[in-house]
This record gives C-alpha cells, sequence and structure tokens, in this order.
C-alpha cells in the first residue's frame, strides 16, 4: 500500500477496463462510500445521492445509454451520482432537523442559518440549482477517488453518457433527482493497454502559487 495520500494519487489511474473476475468487497464499497458521505459542500447541504449499482444487467443498460464504454461492463460497481434538483425550503428543514440531532441544539438556534439558506437557494431557477449542486457533486466525486485510491482500488469518472436515459433506468426524475457523473469501481487489468502510459500532470511549481 502507499505510504501517502500523494503515492495513492499517483497510483491511481483512470482506467478503460476492469478485471471482471474481480469484485471490490462490500467492506470496501462501504468503506469508500462513507468517506464519500463526509465530503464537504456548500452549507453543507449534500445535494447529492449515490446511486450503486452491482446488477450485471442494470450495467449494461448503462453502458448501452454510455456509448459501450467498457467500465460500466467490466467494473464489479458502478455509483452514480445524481444531484437534487429540490433544494427547498423542506429540503432545508431536514437539514437543520439533522443538526439537531446531531449536535444536540435547540431548533430555535437555528433559524438565522435556514433563513439564510433558503434566500440564497429562493433566488435560483431549478436550472440555477442543478447547476450549483451539480459543482458540489464533484467535489463529493474528488473524494471519492482518493478514498478508492487510499485502498489501491481503481475508480474510474465516466460523464460521457446520456442523462435523461440514466435517468430513466434508474428512476431518478421521479425522485427529484438528476444523473451528473458516474464512477466505475474495480481492479486494472493488465489488458488495458492505458496501464503502460505515464500519468502526466503540470510541474507543481505551475500549478501552485504561494503568496
Amino acid at each position: 500500500m502507499a505510504q501517502s495520500l500523494a503515492e495513492s494519487m499517483q497510483w491511481r489511474k483512470s482506467v478503460k477496463m476492469f478485471d471482471t473476475k474481480k469484485k471490490v468487497s462490500e467492506e470496501d464499497v462501504r468503506d469508500i462510500l462513507e468517506a464519500t458521505r463526509l465530503s464537504a459542500s456548500s452549507f453543507g447541504l449534500q445535494p447529492w445521492k449515490m446511486i450503486v449499482v452491482s446488477s450485471d444487467d442494470v450495467k449494461l443498460q448503462l453502458a448501452d445509454a454510455g456509448y459501450r464504454q467498457k467500465q460500466f461492463t467490466t467494473a464489479s460497481h458502478v455509483v452514480v451520482f445524481a444531484t437534487n434538483t429540490r433544494l427547498d425550503d423542506v429540503y432545508v428543514e431536514k437539514y437543520m432537523r439533522q443538526i439537531v440531532k446531531d449536535r444536540d441544539v435547540d431548533r430555535s438556534t437555528l433559524n438565522d442559518y435556514a433563513n439564510a439558506i433558503n434566500t440564497v437557494l429562493s433566488q435560483k431557477s431549478v436550472e440555477e440549482i442543478v447547476e450549483w449542486s451539480s459543482r458540489q457533486v464533484y467535489i463529493a466525486l474528488g473524494t471519492l477517488l482518493a478514498a478508492a485510491a487510499v485502498k489501491e482500488i481503481d475508480a474510474s469518472p465516466m460523464e460521457g453518457f446520456d442523462i435523461d436515459v440514466f435517468d430513466e433506468i434508474l428512476d431518478l426524475s421521479e425522485r427529484g433527482l438528476r444523473a451528473v457523473v458516474a464512477v466505475g469501481i474495480g481492479y486494472r487489468t493488465q489488458d488495458d493497454t492505458y496501464l503502460s502510459i505515464d500519468k502526466v500532470r503540470f510541474p507543481f511549481e505551475d500549478v501552485v502559487d504561494a503568496i
């Protein structure tokens, strides 16, 4: 196993196909998803849902809507990140109740916070809500990729798919959700020619400014 997070991220690659003979244990999947659940988000609202697909039949359907990318059908699991399109006062109140439960505080102490969130959200259209919450999804995606890399489990993000078809396959629209990005999770196979290609990143000094 790698000794540092940087080493783990150096190890990770966006594999193009997985070893179908190797399955990620439910314990490891749960651990990766739990780390992702703890990810940061604006206001702490966590406006996402993670749909975990292990069914070969459903993965095949997703592959059909995902331009036949091999990651969909060879992955041990496919995690579809969906954004919540119904970020309203009902959702905010649900979050307030969670704060009351986790921090053991009186609900009245959160009135100003709830009002501030509702004010911001009320000024956004549904399209703007989806765009804003999608950015939060990508924060969670980054957490998942790092969590998987620490375990030396491959995770390959995919944006190339028909969102409307994904929403239909996974019955997302009825639940006020919309697919944003998918991630194949599994173990790399030596049949993937991309593994022999070196990772290319700009030097540290090119991407970090110290002021």
